[in-house]
């Protein structure tokens, strides 16, 4: 007869919980790398957020402008936001 425990831990067949609230994928990272995961990933939705205000910040400036699309002064602004999305 097999036993229900062949390794230690949680029982087999046993879903695991999320930690994070979504699916997880484990992958292998450089050991200098692997002690900031967390670090790297709080900075990322950071960033992530940021970025989103920026570009809601950049909405608000046209629907407040008479010609319906923001300043010169935020083309800039404009063309770095597209740049970092392509990275998030």
């Amino acid at each position: 007869m097999k036993r229900k425990y062949d390794r230690p831990g949680r029982p087999l067949g046993t879903p695991g919980g999320g930690k994070y609230g979504c699916t997880t994928k484990v992958v292998r990272v450089p050991l200098h790398i692997a002690d900031n995961i967390k670090d790297i990933l709080d900075n990322f939705e950071s960033i992530k957020e940021l970025v989103d205000d920026w570009g809601n910040r950049i909405d608000v400036a046209a629907e407040t402008s008479k010609y319906g699309k923001p300043s010169p002064r935020y083309e800039k602004a404009m063309q770095l936001l597209e740049e970092l999305r392509c990275f998030i």
